[in-house]
């Protein structure tokens, strides 16, 4: 009977199956689930031992070393990244994004800005020389402020609602077309035979509201331009994150600002000595008819030498909205 029994514990032993599931890899293969399916009497499942399966340590040691060595390559490069040193930075930061773009946005400002400083210079003196009093011009002068305060934010949002160069070459041609109506008016003027002694006859003509109307619209157009280009035009040649760039583009714009005031004043100033004031308007208006077309063409030429910079729009989180936990500093 004993035989019997172990012969037939041996014959059910036989069909033991194990399975084992590693939890943790790193206690060294200590804990070990075992999960036994038998077929039988649960009496002769107490009897017998549990087998124990043993496994190779090497192929986890292989894992952790695979590990420990891909996360050591990755401290290595976090330590082997440049750092700039503070000279590096500055001469970085002093570096703009677009020098060649920059040039050729200095040239459109010095064959505008010429242009614009010599008519400053010129209607006040042809105004000044058409009558003794100089009421005409404090009154031309009032309205150009005026149109400035009133209606430079509506003109500020136009531009802002259009393409910078569609814009910009508008502008141009608007205040192109407004001197050249001034000098019209200014010419008419002067081929009058006599005016008359009266400041008030002479505010009451029909030259003297268009050029008022004409010389608004003008100043309106400059004002805007000049805050186009300073504002925006430069720090997108320059470079957002490059101040110092940034810095010396608008020092240089200012230096031409400058440079422009002396240079048109003076050349007027000396054709004005030479000539009469009809022969000076005259060559004021051809000036400007030919700066308006260097001027367009070297808008176009910096916008291509920047890569199309000048093409981006004005707000891009107007469009998709602005990311989420960030603030958006409007300058």
């Amino acid at each position: 009977m004993t035989s019997f029994l172990s012969l037939s514990g041996g014959c059910r032993f036989q069909k033991l199956s194990s399975r084992c599931s590693i939890t943790n890899t790193d206690v060294q293969c200590n804990h070990v689930a075992t999960e036994n399916q038998v077929q039988g009497d649960a009496a002769l499942e107490t009897e017998c031992s549990v087998p124990i399966v043993h496994l190779k340590s090497d192929i986890l040691e292989a894992d952790s070393s695979a590990l420990l060595t891909e996360g050591t390559y990755v401290d290595s490069l976090l330590t082997v990244l440049p750092v700039l040193s503070e000279e590096q930075q500055n001469a970085l930061a002093a570096t703009p994004a677009h020098p060649a773009g920059l040039y050729s946005l200095y040239a459109s400002c010095v064959a505008g800005n010429l242009v614009e400083q010599l008519w400053n210079f010129a209607w006040p003196s042809a105004i000044a020389l058409l009558h003794p009093s100089l009421l005409p011009v404090a009154i031309m002068g009032f309205f150009a402020k005026l149109a400035i305060i009133a209606g430079g934010p509506l003109v500020g949002k136009l531009m802002d609602s259009f393409p910078r160069l569609p814009a910009y070459n508008f502008l141009n041609t608007v205040q192109a077309v407004a001197q050249l109506i001034s000098a019209a008016m200014i010419i008419h003027a002067h081929s009058m035979p006599s005016v008359s002694a009266s400041p008030s006859s002479v505010l009451l003509k029909p030259w003297f509201i268009a050029l008022v109307l004409a010389g608004s619209v003008e100043r309106l157009s400059g004002i805007a331009l000049g805050v186009a280009m300073d504002r925006d035009w430069v720090v997108l040649l320059a470079g957002l994150n490059r101040p110092i760039a940034l810095a010396q583009a608008n020092a240089i714009l200012n230096r031409i600002d400058l440079l422009c005031e002396i240079a048109g004043a003076s050349l007027f100033g000396i054709l004005l000595s030479k000539y009469d004031p009809v022969k000076c308007l005259k060559f004021a208006a051809g000036l400007m008819i030919c700066s308006l077309p260097v001027t367009v063409v070297l808008t176009w030429l910096t916008n291509k030498l920047s890569s199309g910079v000048l093409d981006r729009p004005k707000c891009p989180q107007c469009a998709n909205g602005p990311p989420p936990d960030t603030d958006i500093d409007i300058i």
